[in-house]
């Protein structure tokens, strides 16, 4: 999308868009990922959508050397409400298959739980060896 046509969506949100009445809010009802929705009213969603409209735009003008930039969002504690407060947004350059290379570099989760597995042997290996001493001294 031209930066044009995103400058004319946004100063058409905005007009139509009373920010006072916005109302959205990023809720988590348990632990899992699936376990989070968004709670929003018409105003909400549009006020929303500027944002993001607004932070496209901003990705337009990264020089050539910037990796990521960030973008705050506007007067973000008026509108936003519940268990997710998103202050800002981290723009990046990559594709998302470039982005999701990366991060599975940097993950560590598969070794959680040989860590943990690995730490309960050790424990079980004690607490035998441990009774197996108690009983000898008993009998």
């Amino acid at each position: 999308m031209e930066s044009e046509e995103l400058s004319r969506i946004v100063e058409l949100l905005e007009s139509s868009n009373v920010k006072d009445d916005a109302y959205f809010a990023m809720c988590q009802y348990g632990g899992g990922l699936d376990e989070s929705y968004i709670k929003a009213n018409k105003e909400g969603l549009h006020f929303f959508a500027i944002q993001l409209l607004k932070a496209s735009k901003v990705i337009e003008d990264f020089d050539e050397d910037e990796k990521e930039q960030v973008v705050e969002l506007e007067s973000f504690e008026e509108w936003i409400k519940g268990d997710i407060l998103i202050q800002h947004i981290v723009l990046i350059k990559e594709k998302r298959e470039e982005t999701n290379k990366e991060d599975d570099l940097g993950n560590n989760d598969k070794w959680g739980g040989v860590v943990i597995t690995s730490v309960f042997i050790f424990f079980v290996i004690t607490f035998l060896i441990g009774l197996g001493t108690i009983i000898n001294w008993v009998v």
